[in-house]
């Protein structure tokens, strides 16, 4: 009865995509979720959007762990998001009015001071081949200073191995998966990841695409 006429009181964590959010009403704490793509398919664009909207417009305590991206690219990645600047503004560069203009560089700018002084939002920069371990130690660090809802992890293919297991890397990740999963669960944390789609699976797409 309280469902049907408060059902808000019961929805998940939005991520502010609204297909997302009216599909699975939200996503609860405690959960794990994997976005699946091909290779430069936009898995960390998606994520980094879900993770800036959860933090800005839901105020929820999010950690980003970035594992493959450049300690810069990640970052200007984030402040274009955050700022609704297409990024290609400053590949481009120039001052221009399809590259930097003043009133471009003055968004910039003030984007860069609030992401600044946002105390629910912060990421982690590691190296691939990091294992699941190390970084959840890393993001227990993270939690002394505040509470943290939402974690992402991106992405999952490239973090290290706890454990071995020869010639059978699906057990390999299926054991890292399994690390995040119950950390999820332990901590009440929602857990977001992303996984490469393999070249079979592209290919059985491509073909099921072309047919």
């Amino acid at each position: 009865e309280d469902r049907q006429k408060h059902p808000e009181n019961y929805y998940g964590l939005m991520s502010g995509f609204k297909c997302l959010d009216k599909r699975f009403t939200g996503f609860l704490p405690g959960k794990y979720l994997v976005f699946t793509g091909m290779p430069n398919g936009g898995k960390t664009t998606v994520m980094f959007n879900v993770a800036m909207n959860m933090a800005t417009i839901n105020k929820h305590g999010v950690v980003y762990v970035t594992i493959e991206s450049e300690h810069m690219r990640a970052t200007q990645r984030i402040l274009c998001i955050y700022a609704g600047v297409d990024e290609n503004r400053i590949l481009r560069g120039g001052s221009g009015n399809e590259g930097l203009s003043e009133d471009i560089m003055k968004t910039l700018r003030q984007a860069k001071e609030e992401l600044s002084n946002m105390d629910n939002f912060s990421w982690i920069q590691v190296v691939s081949g990091t294992p699941a371990t190390k970084i959840l130690e890393m993001v227990e660090r993270k939690r002394s200073f505040g509470p943290i809802d939402v974690l992402f992890i991106d992405y999952l293919d490239i973090v290290g191995r706890d454990r071995a297991y020869p010639n059978r890397p699906d057990l390999e990740l299926a054991d890292v998966s399994s690390v995040f999963q119950s950390y999820g669960k332990t901590t009440n944390t929602l857990v977001i990841t992303a996984q490469q789609l393999k070249a079979d699976s592209v290919k059985k797409l491509q073909k099921a695409k072309d047919t």
